[in-house]
């Protein structure tokens, strides 16, 4: 499973969640700039967004297309606690984007609340 540092599992989780519901919408992905510039240690200039694409066109080619979330489930269970409350809070963010929740979204958002013993209270 592929391990990644704090930064690189924010980009990489809140990417995910623009492509689970298989939608690209640009309000998604603004969204994602949005959350990785104010929760990110680095700031979206260090970002190399190639890299980390490709990390998730590799996992959705080894494990699925469910390959980034459980990438994104393997690391946020290893993370500590800021930082889980601060990618659950990007992830909700990015669903939340194009005003639409698909179900897939839902799902992974759950597992990672669940995952790092948090409610939506929680992240208010």
């Amino acid at each position: 499973m592929r391990n990644l540092n704090n930064d690189d599992l924010l980009f990489y989780a809140a990417w995910a969640m623009v492509h689970i519901d298989g939608d690209h919408d640009d309000d998604e992905i603004q969204a994602v700039i949005d959350v990785y510039g104010a929760f990110s240690s680095s700031g979206i200039d260090g970002l190399d967004v190639k890299k980390l694409g490709g990390y998730a066109v590799e996992d959705i080619k080894a494990m699925g297309i469910e390959g980034p979330a459980k990438v994104t489930k393997y690391n946020l269970a290893k993370a500590d606690a800021a930082l889980q409350r601060n990618i659950c809070l990007a992830l909700a963010k990015v669903a939340l984007a194009d005003g639409h929740v698909a179900d897939d979204e839902i799902i992974f958002f759950n597992d990672c609340l669940e995952i790092a013993g948090l409610t939506i209270d929680d992240l208010k």
